[in-house]
């Protein structure tokens, strides 16, 4: 059976963002698994609630994956999370996540979609922040005690550079 990388993507995320992410975990023989329709907004609640019933399925249908988040992904993949009774997962690499963010609308945003900055994972985890990010800085990406690292990058070229996907990849051991 092959393994598995499930990718959860930040707000207004297309799907050729997840390019380099999807041939990179094609070339070290993970499938790739995404939403059917990745693109949302900060504003829109019930989208993103759909995204995380979404989310609920392919986590419970996938057992011990990789998830992969990206910005307010991160977040999203916490409220699936609780809606989990016994989650099978590998582990989670979080990149750039506003996690520890509380400014611009986001408290009120983690409120209303149930967000928990004090659940504790069962499974490994890595998350990382970049130094050049102009939306998430790197004080607010890191969840808990898990490995942490910051990258010489901005928020998005964690999508797109090929060394920098492959580092993450090394650094969060998916290879």
């Amino acid at each position: 059976m092959k393994k598995k990388v499930i990718f959860i993507p930040g707000i207004f995320n297309l799907r050729w963002y997840q390019f380099r992410w999807r041939k990179e975990c094609d070339r070290l023989g993970y499938e790739f698994l995404c939403f059917d329709k990745p693109f949302y907004s900060y504003w829109n609640i019930k989208r993103m609630r759909k995204l995380i019933s979404e989310g609920k399925r392919m986590l419970e249908k996938n057992s011990n994956s990789i998830v992969v988040c990206h910005s307010f992904g991160g977040i999203l993949f916490n409220c699936i999370l609780q809606k989990i009774t016994k989650p099978k997962i590998k582990r989670v690499v979080l990149i750039t996540c506003p996690l520890g963010m509380n400014i611009f609308g986001m408290r009120k945003r983690k409120k209303l979609l149930g967000y928990d900055g004090n659940l504790k994972y069962n499974f490994d985890s890595v998350s990382f922040g970049a130094y050049f990010d102009e939306l998430v800085l790197p004080v607010w990406t890191r969840y808990k005690d898990e490995r942490h690292y910051n990258l010489f990058v901005d928020h998005m070229v964690v999508l797109f550079m090929k060394r920098v996907v492959k580092k993450i990849m090394r650094l969060s051991k998916i290879n």
